[in-house]
C-alpha cells in the first residue's frame, strides 16, 4: 500500500487528495464520555481514484461520502492509523466534498480530545474536554491529513449544554439555542494551518480579558472561581504580543488570543493557534506570594508559546525532523522578549550558566 512504503519513517498519506478546508458539528456527551461529529472536509481530487485514505485513530466512523456517493467499504489500518474509504464508481479530478460521521472517546490520555478533572470551589469532581493534538493525535479527534504540510482553514461547531462555555482557535460567531438545553455554538474560520493547531475546549470557564495595541483581545481562561490567578500572565501575555507584534513587524493575524489553563495537561504549554493551552503552574499564580522564580518560570513559558504563534504557526516545517528549529528559535525569542520586557531578571546573565553551560557541557 503506497502509505506504508513512501517513506520508511512517515505515515504519509497519497497525494491523490488534498484538504483545503474542514467543518466539525461536535456533540459531546460528558456522561457517556464520548463525542459524535459530522465531517466535512472540501477536497481537491489530483486522479481518479476509488478509495481515499485519512489518518484516524480511535474512531468509529458510521457513514461516509465522497460527492454524492456512498462509501462501500471502510478498512481501518490499527498499525498506521489510517482508515481507507472505499466507493463503487471512480471519482475523476476536481473539486470535491468529504462527509463523515463518526463517533470518538473522550479519553484520558491527555491527547486527542480528552477529559481533564478539577475540583470547585466546594469540593466537587467536575471535567471539561480539551485538546492537545501535537504531535500526531489530531487523528484522534477526526479523521484527518494529519501531516505539518497539508494545512487548511478549519471551522469547529460545538453542541453543548447550555450552562457550558466552548472555545476555539476563532471567536465566536454565532450562538443559536436548540431544544433540551442545548446551544449551538459556531466559530470563526481559522487561517491556514497544519492540524496539530486545531484546538477546542468545552466546560466552565472563568475570564480576564484585556487588549493589545494592535486591538487583539487578550483573554486567560481558567477553572471557575481562580481568575486573579492568571493576572501576572495576562499581563505578560500582553506586554509579549505588543512586544513581537514590533519585533517581528508582522501583525498578529488572529482577532484574539486565548490562554486556558488545563489542570490535567502533559505539555508544560501547547501553541494551539489562537486557543493556547498551559499546565497549571505554568500559567497560574498568586501574584503577590509568588517567588521571583515562579514568576519567570510563567513569564518565559508564555513568551515561549507566543513566538509560535508566528515561527511555527505562521511558518510551519514540512514534518516534524525540523522541529529543533521550531523550538530553538521559540526557546531563544522567550529570552529575547522576556528580557525586554523585565529587564530585572538579567535572563542573560542566567542564560549563559544556564542554557550555554549546558550546551557546552555536551560538548
Amino acid at each position: 500500500i503506497e502509505y506504508h512504503i513512501k517513506m520508511t519513517e512517515r505515515v504519509l498519506l497519497p497525494d491523490d487528495a488534498i484538504p483545503s478546508h474542514y467543518e466539525l458539528v461536535i456533540t459531546t456527551n460528558f456522561t457517556q464520555l464520548t463525542f459524535y461529529t459530522d465531517l466535512k472536509i472540501n477536497i481537491s481530487i489530483n486522479k481518479p481514484i476509488k478509495q481515499i485514505s485519512l489518518h484516524s485513530r480511535d474512531i468509529t466512523i458510521h457513514s461516509a461520502n465522497l460527492g454524492d456517493q456512498q462509501a462501500i467499504g471502510i478498512d481501518y489500518d490499527l498499525k498506521y492509523h489510517i482508515v481507507t474509504l472505499k466507493f463503487e464508481n471512480v471519482v475523476e479530478i476536481g473539486e470535491s466534498v468529504l462527509t463523515i460521521s463518526y463517533t470518538g472517546i473522550l479519553n484520558g490520555d491527555m491527547a486527542g480530545y480528552y477529559k481533564s478533572q478539577y475540583t470547585d470551589a466546594d469540593g466537587n469532581k467536575k471535567i471539561i474536554g480539551s485538546t492537545q493534538f501535537e504531535a500526531l493525535d489530531a487523528r484522534r479527534a477526526f479523521p484527518c491529513w494529519d501531516e505539518p504540510a497539508r494545512k487548511a482553514t478549519f471551522q469547529v461547531i460545538h453542541i453543548i449544554p447550555s450552562n457550558l462555555t466552548a472555545l476555539s482557535n476563532m471567536p465566536e460567531t454565532e450562538v443559536l439555542h436548540l431544544p433540551g438545553g442545548l446551544k449551538r455554538v459556531t466559530f470563526g474560520v481559522s487561517p491556514i494551518m497544519s492540524t496539530y493547531l486545531l484546538a477546542w475546549a468545552v466546560g466552565e470557564f472563568d475570564f480576564l480579558t484585556a487588549t493589545t495595541k494592535g486591538g487583539v483581545v487578550l483573554r486567560v481562561i481558567t477553572p471557575p472561581g481562580r481568575a486573579k490567578q492568571g493576572q501576572f500572565a495576562l499581563d505578560v501575555g500582553v506586554k509579549a504580543l505588543d512586544f513581537y507584534d514590533d519585533f517581528f513587524q508582522i501583525p498578529y493575524p488572529l482577532p484574539k488570543l486565548d490562554m486556558l489553563c488545563v489542570t490535567e495537561f502533559a505539555m508544560g504549554a501547547m501553541e494551539n493557534w489562537g486557543l493556547v493551552t498551559y499546565r497549571e503552574n505554568a500559567l497560574m499564580i498568586d501574584e503577590i506570594k509568588a517567588s521571583n522564580v515562579s514568576k519567570q518560570r510563567v513569564a518565559t513559558v508564555i513568551t515561549h508559546e507566543l513566538a509560535h504563534q508566528w515561527f511555527g504557526n505562521l511558518v510551519t516545517m514540512s514534518w516534524w525532523d525540523a522541529l529543533w528549529l521550531n523550538e530553538g528559535f521559540a526557546s531563544f525569542m522567550e529570552d529575547f522578549a522576556v528580557d525586554s520586557i523585565f529587564p530585572s531578571y538579567r535572563i542573560w546573565d542566567q542564560w549563559t550558566i544556564d542554557s550555554y553551560g549546558a550546551a557546552q557541557r555536551l560538548d
